[in-house]
Parts: structure tokens; C-alpha cells; sequence
């Protein structure tokens, strides 16, 4: 068996998934069943994320899962079709996401339709599970007996325990294609205090965003948008948000509301964007019913202006 399958195997043990379980995944490429599948053990049915959207609520009424692994932009299409009541068709008892930031509106959806518990993993191509969340919920464990994760500022050197950096990652046992210091583009937190859990692996953040993630500003100034994320977790009855910069003068705010915050609330907003530009562009706020994805996932920012080869980014 190989090593980043028993990796993965450990990620969803700790995370409470137990031989009896039905899990069920939609992947692009979706997996042969493994040596567990055919004992019984650990079921695992992984479906092409490429079917309709009705062809996979077939799929989850058909096979009930008691674990279901997503990204939240499909399911969010999935629950749409529903009126956001999975627990018709299925009555998870964990939820796993990966790959994008499960937003507070759809947790809160989830949370009110379902006995759930929700977990997070930090995947990729390269390196399969980098880190994923236990029982305690207070950051991801990083599988440090495989690889090493180091969150790098704009210096190249190890960012202060509390502070966002550039996540790069050096694997342990690439021994055909050694990756060492491989810059992923996300951007995440170390976490030094001890997890509760007693795990002795190292804890970072759920991925922040994309390091590419950058407003461009009419001086030239480049700065994070970490923070335009913290400030919309103060407005509540969002249940999704997207942040598009059109161009040097002009930048887009889009809502989907389950209730509307009011006027001042938004205004306020507004304000605490501005101030955080600090410069002269134009801000509006549009109310949308849905959002599409981006290149086949959900993002929170999209940026239409293109970038210099050299920038400082500022937090």
C-alpha cells in the first residue's frame, strides 16, 4: 500500500471515519475501489464530479453516506437543487472538505439541516494530504513524519508563529522527484501551541487564500486581500461574497444574502474597505442571486488587472 494512501487513511481514522462508514467523494479522475472496498471495510464510493448535477443526488440517495467528502462550491450546487436540505436524500454524520474555504453561510446551512460534524484537509496534487483536522477542531495537523511545511514572508525566511506566509513544502520521501521547498501559492498561519488532542504534529491555519490573491493599487502599492476576508466575517446573513477588482479604480463587491444586513451595516463596510485601499478607488456592492465558479472552483477574489513582474505585497 502506498505511503500517501495510509497517510490518508490516518487523516480520516482521526477524523472519526470507521470500518462500517460509506464514504463518498466526486473527484474529476474518480478512484478504483481498494483491497478495503472489496473486504467491506472502509467503503469508498468516488463518483466524477463531471456528472450532472441531478446524476449525483442520485448517486447520494441511492448509496446514503455516512461520510461525505466535497468541495464546497459542488455542494453548495448539489444543495441549491435541494433548498439546502441534504438530510433529504442523505444523513452524513461527517462532512470533509478540501480544496477551497468552506464559507460561514453554507457551514451554518449544514449545521442547521444536520447533526454533522465538519472537518478540513489540506490536499494537492503533489504531496496528497499535507495536513487535516482532528475531533478538537483547533488547527490542522501537519503529517510531519512525511513532510515539512514552512510559511515563508516576503524575505524568504519562516514568518513569526501568529503571522500569515507563503506555504512551501519539502517532501521526506521523494526520492524520484525530491521536492524540496516546493512554493504552493497558498497562504497559511503557523500555529506553536499544543493541540488539545495531544498530537504531537505541528498545527497551521486552513488556507488563507492564494498568494496571487493581490489588490493592485493606482500607486503601484500591492496589498493582501486576507483582510477584506476578516472584514466581511463581521456582516452577517452573507452566505457568499466575492471581492472582483476591475480595474485600478474600481473595485466590486458581490453578495448572496439569506438576509439582508441593512444599509448602515454595509456602509460600514465600505468604510473599512476604503480605509483599508487607503487610496482613491471606486467601491460598490452589488446584490447577486448566485455566483458561479472559477475555472471549476469558487473564488473569493478575482482580479482583472494584470500584474507587474516584481510586487511587495502588504498585509
Amino acid at each position: 500500500m502506498q505511503t500517501r494512501t495510509l497517510v490518508g487513511f490516518r487523516a480520516l481514522h482521526t477524523a472519526g471515519v470507521r470500518p462500517w462508514d460509506r464514504l463518498v467523494s466526486f473527484q474529476p479522475r474518480p478512484q478504483r475501489p481498494s483491497l478495503m472496498n472489496r473486504l467491506g471495510l472502509y467503503r469508498s464510493y468516488s463518483f466524477s464530479s463531471f456528472l450532472s448535477m441531478e446524476e449525483q443526488i442520485q448517486h447520494l440517495r441511492r448509496i446514503r453516506p455516512t461520510v461525505l467528502r466535497f468541495v464546497p462550491s459542488r455542494l453548495r450546487a448539489i444543495l441549491h437543487l435541494l433548498d439546502y436540505r441534504l438530510s433529504e436524500i442523505a444523513r452524513p454524520r461527517i462532512l470533509i472538505t478540501s480544496s477551497e474555504v468552506l464559507d460561514d453561510g453554507l457551514k451554518r446551512r449544514l449545521l442547521a439541516d444536520l447533526d454533522v460534524e465538519l472537518f478540513n484537509f489540506y490536499l494537492c496534487t503533489e504531496f496528497a494530504v499535507l495536513a487535516s483536522d482532528c475531533p478538537e477542531h483547533e488547527g490542522l495537523h501537519v503529517n510531519a513524519d512525511q513532510l515539512i511545511i514552512e510559511c515563508l514572508g516576503d524575505n524568504g525566511e519562516p514568518v513569526e508563529p501568529g503571522q500569515p506566509g507563503s506555504v512551501v513544502v519539502t517532501s521526506l520521501y521523494g526520492y524520484v522527484m525530491p521536492f524540496i521547498r516546493y512554493r504552493l501559492g497558498d497562504i497559511c498561519t503557523p500555529i506553536v501551541r499544543p493541540c488539545s488532542c495531544g498530537s504531537t504534529f505541528p498545527l497551521i491555519s486552513a488556507p488563507l487564500g492564494r498568494q496571487d490573491d493581490v489588490l493592485r493599487l493606482p500607486s503601484g502599492k500591492i496589498l493582501s486581500t486576507i483582510n477584506l476576508g476578516t472584514i466581511m466575517k463581521t456582516v452577517d446573513g452573507v452566505d457568499q461574497f466575492r471581492f472582483t477588482q476591475e480595474s485600478l479604480h474600481r473595485l466590486v463587491l458581490q453578495l448572496v444574502l439569506l438576509e439582508h444586513p441593512g444599509e448602515e451595516r454595509l456602509a460600514e463596510v465600505g468604510k473599512r474597505v476604503l480605509e483599508y485601499l487607503g487610496e482613491p478607488v471606486r467601491f460598490d456592492v452589488e446584490i447577486v442571486g448566485q455566483l458561479p465558479e472559477d475555472k471549476g472552483k469558487f473564488r473569493r477574489f478575482i482580479s482583472k488587472v494584470p500584474m507587474p513582474h516584481s510586487t511587495e505585497v502588504q498585509e
